[in-house]
C-alpha cells in the first residue's frame, strides 16, 4: 500500500508481475498473492484474470482507517484459506451423510439467498451466506468440523463490514450461483462436483474475481 499512498503507483497503473514483486521484496509468490488479495478486498487494486493487477484507488489521508481496512482484508483472506480446507472436508462427509432434513435446510437457505438477492438486500445476503456455510458443516455430522467452521465464520463476521462496502448486485449474482452449485452437488450426492464447487467458491471468491469498479474488469 505504501507505493499507492506515496503516488509511486498511480490509479490505472498496472502492478509489476508477482514474480517481480516477490524477488524485489525477498518473499514468496504465495505471500505476494495473499497481499494482493488483501489489497483487492480493501478496494485499492483490481485484479483482471489473465491480465494482472491495477491500482483502483488511492488511500485517503486517514492512517487508522487505512490500517483497519488492510488488516480486515488480510483477515478475510486468511479465514477464506482455512474455511476452504475445512469445507472441502465437510462436503466430502455431507455427500455421504446428509439427511433429508439437512437437504431441506440447505434448500431453504438457497431460497432465502435468492430472495435477498432479488430484493437487493446485499448486506443481509452476505450475512445469510455465512449461515449457509454453517448448514453445510452441519450436514457433515461431525462435531469437530462443525465447531471449527463455526469459529472461523464468527471470525469472518468481524471483517464483514469491508465486504458490505464493496458488494454489488453483479457480485451477489455470481456468489448466488456458486452457493447453488454447492447445495446442488450435496443434494445429488455428487462428490466430485461438491468438491469442485467448494474449490471454485473459494479460489474464485466473488469479490476477488468479479468487477468491483465499473469498467475495470472485462
Amino acid at each position: 500500500m505504501q507505493y499507492i499512498s506515496t503516488g509511486e503507483w498511480t490509479i490505472g497503473m498496472r502492478l509489476p508481475p508477482e514474480r517481480t514483486l516477490a524477488s524485489s521484496h525477498r518473499v514468496s509468490r504465495a505471500a505476494v498473492r495473499e497481499a494482493l488479495a488483501a489489497l483487492q478486498l480493501a478496494g485499492y487494486i483490481d485484479t483482471r484474470v489473465g491480465d494482472g493487477s491495477y491500482v483502483a484507488s488511492v488511500p485517503k489521508p486517514d492512517f487508522e482507517r487505512d490500517r483497519r481496512t488492510v488488516l480486515a482484508g488480510i483477515g478475510i483472506t486468511e479465514t477464506l484459506e482455512a474455511r476452504e480446507a475445512l469445507e472441502v472436508a465437510c462436503v466430502r462427509l455431507a455427500v455421504r451423510k446428509a439427511t433429508r432434513a439437512d437437504i431441506a435446510r440447505l434448500n431453504r437457505k438457497m431460497r432465502d439467498l435468492s430472495s435477498l438477492v432479488a430484493k437487493g438486500e446485499l448486506k443481509d445476503y452476505l450475512l445469510a451466506t455465512l449461515d449457509f456455510h454453517l448448514e453445510v458443516a452441519s450436514a457433515a455430522h461431525n462435531p469437530f468440523l462443525q465447531s471449527a467452521v463455526a469459529e472461523l465464520i464468527e471470525r469472518h463476521r468481524t471483517y464483514q463490514w469491508l465486504l458490505h462496502e464493496r458488494y454489488t448486485p453483479h457480485t451477489a449474482q455470481i456468489s448466488l450461483r456458486m452457493h447453488a452449485a454447492i447445495a446442488d452437488a450435496i443434494r445429488r450426492k455428487d462428490l466430485s462436483a461438491a468438491v469442485a464447487a467448494v474449490t471454485k467458491h473459494y479460489d474464485h471468491y466473488p469479490l476477488l474475481s468479479a468487477p468491483t469498479h465499473k469498467g475495470k474488469i472485462k
